[in-house]
């Protein structure tokens, strides 16, 4: 095997950003996506700067063709299983027995979101049904939203809902919440039904009311999850990582995690979880890992 330089699993906004900078650094780098980037079943993209509303598809095709322009990069799909060795040393194992080596490596493998099995809600998931409120709130301003979700998080959620809308219902499927939850709900007009959910009602990828186990249905124009996440790649793991108490890689201002000549940025990485911030850390870290190897090079070693 050949060695390259740098081996980027994942090749979303974090991985793809990360992969033109070092194509433009001149290092030679292969990026290894398996295509399932989170958001590919949103409707839009937001709050990236002159990408505002665009498909995440169009947007992944964009990205590509950018990347495309640099000779020194490589743009593979696949899946990655495992990877292994140290900093200047490391083989990428793919899921088809092909196997890279490279110098360094950057995980830019993002989070999978945590959906509960409801009725109907994954015809509506990314549509109607969001995760992210920075994202697709603003669409629903004035409208009735729905917060999924209970306790500490599922509160904090709903309460982070009123700066779009005046009508939310916290939805907590079958979870009861103390006296002085329910107290600090009612003190910021945030609505509670605690029935288990039976299904959600919708047409044409609008949520139109969520039906209860008792008592009439949840009118809604929007539903947003409170359930969490979880690392999408076991990778990070393998390779020793350290990770936050809300299972995102600890890694320093540059996405240098504690494992030598290991990165992470995206969504993986502990931060804001934006579109554009993952591409923004995906250049933070390409800059550093060229940095790195200029100097082991400098260095002659």
């Amino acid at each position: 095997m050949a060695l390259i330089d740098v081996a980027i699993v994942g090749g979303g906004p974090a991985g793809l950003s990360a992969a033109l900078m070092l194509g433009r650094c001149r290092r030679r780098v292969v990026v290894v996506d398996a295509g399932e980037q989170r958001n590919r079943l949103a409707r839009e993209i937001h709050g990236f700067l002159s990408r505002d509303g665009v498909t995440p598809a169009e947007f992944m095709r964009l990205a590509r063709t950018d990347v495309a322009g640099y000779p020194t990069v490589e743009l593979r799909s696949g899946f990655v299983r495992r990877v292994e060795g140290s900093r200047g040393a490391f083989r990428v194992c793919l899921a088809d027995g092909t196997e890279i080596a490279s110098r360094r490596v950057l995980l830019a493998t993002g989070v999978t979101d945590v959906v509960p099995e409801i009725a109907g809600l994954r015809e509506l998931f990314g549509r109607s049904v969001h995760h992210c409120p920075h994202c697709d709130a603003f669409e629903y301003v004035g409208k009735p939203v729905a917060v999924y979700g209970s306790g500490t998080a599922g509160i904090d959620a709903a309460l982070a809902m009123r700066t779009w809308s005046d009508d939310v219902v916290l939805v907590t499927d079958g979870q009861d919440l103390t006296e002085a939850e329910l107290a600090r709900c009612e003190r910021h007009r945030i609505a509670v039904r605690t029935e288990p959910v039976v299904r959600l009602v919708g047409r044409d990828g609008h949520l139109e009311a969520i039906e209860l186990a008792g008592g009439e249905p949840v009118e809604a124009a929007a539903m947003f999850l409170a359930t969490g996440q979880r690392e999408k790649s076991p990778i990070a793991a393998q390779l020793g990582c350290e990770f936050t108490p809300e299972g995102t890689v600890v890694v320093d201002r540059h996405e240098v995690t504690r494992v030598p000549g290991v990165y992470v940025a995206g969504d993986a990485a502990n931060g804001e979880q934006l579109v554009i911030v993952a591409a923004a850390e995906g250049v933070v870290a390409a800059t550093k890992i060229h940095a790195s190897l200029s100097a082991e090079e400098l260095r002659g070693d």
